[in-house]
């Protein structure tokens, strides 16, 4: 568990000495404007914009013979932040996975937050 963790972040790189990583694609999380009411078309746009470039990024990787198998996603980040989406970009990201992989099929999940150890 750990270590896949670990070759998830990109944190600082001490955090990941000696610790083997993976080539995968990495694509943007929605930087939301606030107040949420005041920006509803742009943050709309931006999470649009977030979820086009991982329907790209599944489909480049997979023509390149490397199938993506999951998303890893983690909102809450000690040191990146609190970043926040709405439940659309969610539903949107689970269609995508939906699509892509041609299934409706889920693995379990795990969360994990390596800075306070919590596992849920």
């Amino acid at each position: 568990m750990e270590l896949g963790c670990l070759a998830t972040t990109h944190s600082k790189a001490i955090h990941k000495l000696d610790v083997p990583s993976f080539d995968w694609p990495i694509a943007p999380f929605p930087r939301l404007e606030y107040p949420l009411e005041e920006f509803t078309r742009e943050n709309a746009h931006e999470e649009a914009r977030c979820l086009e470039e991982v329907e790209d990024l599944i489909v480049k990787w997979r023509q390149k013979g490397k199938p993506v198998a999951g998303v890893v996603i983690e909102p809450i980040q000690a040191e990146g932040g609190d970043n926040h989406a709405s439940s659309d970009f969610f539903r949107g990201l689970r269609d995508i996975a939906r699509k892509v992989t041609n299934t409706h099929h889920y693995s379990n999940r795990s969360i994990k937050d390596l800075t306070c150890d919590c596992d849920g």
